[in-house]
């Protein structure tokens, strides 16, 4: 966390001034003085067409920490509003739940689209791991906690798997590369993988998966663990979707990020005694869910062709992944 001050200095470029307008705005409203917080930049994107910051406003002595979100190029309207219905409805999902929560809102601007939020106060599940890998399972078990109380009071019906949109998004993806239009890292392995993929998703056409509101980025960076317990942040739209959706993105995020450093080639242990943490707190109804199967190994997939072929194209972060991919793909194709 960057600390850049009071709100007389904060956020003193053009691009940051009208997130503190508004804050200036919101805060009497809420019934702060401007004085009772000082503004810390958590995040702010800046090189794509949607600017936009998240601010920690920190309280001084009993008043409460809170968090400004402010898109400050805008957005299509309708993916503030869905975001925003998408927080509410979480936030009655969790409401009274004794140790999984979701921040409340506090204050939403569509036009401005500007909102405060209760701070959720703790550190990211990510954080909490790479401090101190021994967390690991309890974190794990944490996350997996607050997924299967989402899952479970979202859950709308049993369905039966139909596959052709990943199919077809994978199938896409694949010919691209086969003709070389698309160029990735390890082409033959990757064509291989890819069709395991397709094998996997046509083999579970017809079971029965669960279909429930899922979160849309559902990965370690969006649990904030504390001593109040495990906030959910970052919701998408709403939305329906197999359970797998929301396993396989975090277990694939997770594993990209935190396979052993010594993990030996062939070797599914580790990722086995770490899905027996998360599972203890999902419940194991998610854990042989046929849509989880091959969604993980897609979302794999889908993980690998974002590392650029050119190696010195590839940052930290691509390097990482990369390793992490060609252990998983040892023993998960």
């Amino acid at each position: 966390m960057c600390n850049v001050g009071r709100m007389d200095d904060v956020l003193a470029t053009p691009d940051f001034a009208l997130t503190a307008a508004h804050w200036a705005q919101a805060a009497p409203a809420l019934g702060f003085a401007l004085t009772d917080h000082d503004l810390h930049l958590v995040r702010a994107r800046l090189s794509d067409p949607h600017k936009r910051v998240v601010v920690l406003a920190q309280g001084h002595g009993d008043v409460p920490d809170l968090i400004l979100k402010h898109s400050l190029a805008g957005q299509q309207q309708k993916h503030f509003d869905n975001g925003v219905a998408a927080h509410v409805r979480a936030a009655d999902v969790f409401e009274g739940e004794v140790g999984l929560h979701v921040p409340a809102l506090l204050h939403v601007d569509p036009e401005a689209q500007f909102l405060v939020m209760q701070a959720a106060n703790g550190l990211t599940a990510h954080d909490l791991i790479a401090d101190d890998d021994t967390n690991r399972a309890t974190v794990l078990q944490a996350c997996g906690a607050w997924m299967g109380h989402w899952h479970r009071q979202t859950y709308e019906r049993d369905n039966p798997i139909n596959p052709n949109t990943v199919q077809k998004s994978l199938r896409g993806m694949r010919d691209k590369v086969a003709s070389g239009e698309r160029g990735v890292v390890g082409r033959r392995a990757f064509l291989d993988c890819a069709a395991v993929v397709d094998d996997m998703a046509e083999a579970a056409r017809g079971q029965v998966t669960k279909l429930a509101a899922t979160h849309g980025d559902m990965n370690l960076r969006n649990f904030i663990l504390g001593s109040q317990g495990t906030y959910g942040i970052d919701f998408g739209a709403i939305h329906t979707a197999p359970i797998g959706h929301d396993l396989a993105r975090f277990v694939a995020n997770f594993a990209n990020f935190f396979y052993p450093l010594d993990a030996a080639d062939g070797d599914a242990q580790w990722l086995e005694d770490d899905l027996d943490a998360f599972f203890a707190g999902y419940g194991p109804d998610g854990r042989n869910d046929p849509a989880f199967r091959y969604l993980l190994r897609m979302q794999i997939v889908k993980d690998w062709a974002s590392i650029p072929k050119d190696i010195d194209a590839r940052n930290a972060l691509h390097r990482h992944r990369w390793a992490g991919i060609q252990i998983l793909s040892t023993f998960l194709f």
